[in-house]
């Protein structure tokens, strides 16, 4: 058997004998293995960058997953680059949030959709998440850790989220796409 097919078997023998009924709780987001991310569309490329500073929590009810909710909220100052710390005006708008307003929904295998409600800029807009499920894993304590990502993409200028007050150059190559991409990993609360 090769390292690769024992990594397998593995994995897939952890999954199997994984009890749904134990991961039902409510987790905050593990700082360390959980990222947030975001990707300013320009017409020739994209603008990639991290929130480094955020908090959040997720109820995850594998057995009835409408039950299952997610509140966040992000620094915006916190943000790696320093053109979007401009767009998102981080000064007078300091705090990005997100909180579902449904559990998830339309469930398809691994993949799933979560509805809510994403507040930044001064401004809050209906959002839909799209959700991956992944497999949870189990510490040395015997506690499951669930795992999801997902990614929400909004029009910037609902938000009004321009480059400056006045008209900029750089105003003519920016898409009206932002994408937040949330690779979440749990700890029980």
């Amino acid at each position: 058997m090769s390292r690769y097919t024992g990594r397998l078997a593995a994995v897939a023998m952890m999954v199997a004998l994984w009890n749904p009924a134990a991961l039902a709780g409510t987790y905050t987001f593990d700082r360390e293995r959980t990222t947030i991310t975001y990707t300013v569309h320009t017409l020739f490329s994209r603008i990639h960058g991290r929130f480094r500073d955020f908090e959040g929590t997720f109820t995850y009810q594998p057995e009835a997953m409408s039950a299952s909710s997610v509140r966040l909220m992000i620094d915006a100052g916190s943000a790696d680059r320093k053109l979007p710390r401009r767009v998102f005006d981080t000064v007078r708008y300091p705090v990005i949030r997100f909180e579902s307003t449904g559990g998830v929904d339309d469930i398809a295998g691994a993949q799933a959709t979560l509805p809510g409600r994403l507040a930044m800029h001064g401004f809050e807009h209906p959002v839909v998440m799209a959700l991956t499920i992944q497999p949870p894993w189990q510490d040395a304590q015997g506690r499951w850790h669930p795992r999801f990502s997902g990614t929400a993409s909004v029009d910037r200028r609902a938000y009004h989220l321009i480059w400056r007050r006045t008209f900029s150059f750089l105003e003519l190559f920016l898409t009206d796409q932002i994408d937040i991409t949330f690779d979440v990993e749990g700890n029980p609360a």
